[in-house]
């Protein structure tokens, strides 16, 4: 792929991103007003319903896909790039026993804040099970998590007991 492509590829996402939390009709979302330090805050609760079409089918079938984000820090990229352009084969494994195809991560700024965004397929038919054997590997629970969770920072409403924040798929195109 070449650099125009993969940089087209980020900004559409960046921008779908900016456009779900930050561009949102009115009538859609409710809003509650607090008062910190003298500074009004409007807390947005978003209630906008997934809808499903022809570019975006409610998936039922044997393929999954899934899209997340999560801040690096700046300070860790190089060596989060240096392990990412040679995962350790055994984590490769341990990744298709899981089931998990077409695994991508991708890097934007936004706001002089670096953020990894990563897209995979779930091809099995029990996702829980295979996660969870695939969290038990000793390999990728031991050595490559602990490094490469400790150069990440969760962002806010992420869901207890996930690192990645999960994205709500709008399209598809296959």
């Amino acid at each position: 792929m070449n650099m125009k492509v993969i940089y087209i590829l980020i900004v559409s996402f960046v921008v779908m991103i900016i456009a779900y939390f930050f561009i949102l009709p009115a009538e859609n979302i409710q809003t509650k007003n607090v008062q910190t330090e003298n500074i009004q805050i409007e807390n947005i609760q978003r209630k906008i319903p997934s809808i499903y079409g022809e570019t975006n089918k409610l998936e039922k079938g044997p393929i999954v896909s899934f899209g997340r984000i999560i801040q690096l820090k700046k300070e860790n990229e190089l060596s989060y790039r240096e392990m990412h352009a040679d995962v350790w084969p055994e984590i490769v494994a341990a990744i298709y026993e899981a089931n998990i195809r077409d695994y991508q991560l991708y890097i934007a700024t936004i706001d002089n804040k670096r953020y990894l965004f990563s897209h995979f397929e779930y091809h099995g038919t029990d996702m829980k099970a295979d996660l969870a054997k695939l969290a038990a590997n000793p390999k990728m629970k031991n050595e490559w998590l602990p490094i490469t969770d400790s150069y990440q920072i969760r962002m806010p409403e992420t869901e207890d007991g996930q690192h990645w924040f999960k994205l709500e798929s709008i399209m598809q195109l296959k």
